[in-house]
């Protein structure tokens, strides 16, 4: 089912962050959306999204990413101006998050 947890979005040029969804099955959740590339640019090998689970003091939970790759063949939307991304974390350790950030990068990035 859908998470509770609230989602914030941190855009960065080129792109912006839309249909975001955190939901849980039984061991994981799962953060989804999409990235809408900005009018005129494009979407470099590099770009990536970053996804933090947040505790209530600020300290980062858990932190992954998925490369965005849009021409990658299953990325059928790219073409759109929109491509898809899903992080998943495994429920044990997680629990005391209390909010997820969700940040696009274009280019590479150190942690």
């Amino acid at each position: 089912g859908d998470s509770p947890l609230p989602i914030q979005t941190i855009d960065s040029s080129g792109g912006t962050l839309s249909n975001l969804r955190a939901y849980k099955t039984s061991d994981r959740i799962f953060i989804t959306g999409s990235l809408k590339k900005a009018l005129g640019q494009n979407i470099p090998a590099s770009a990536h999204v970053d996804v933090q689970l947040i505790a209530a003091d600020g300290t980062v939970v858990a932190e992954e990413y998925d490369d965005i790759n849009p021409s990658h063949p299953r990325l059928s939307q790219a073409r759109f101006g929109r491509v898809p991304f899903v992080v998943s974390f495994p429920l044990v350790g997680v629990g005391e998050a209390v909010s997820i950030i969700v940040q696009y990068h274009p280019r590479v990035h150190s942690a």
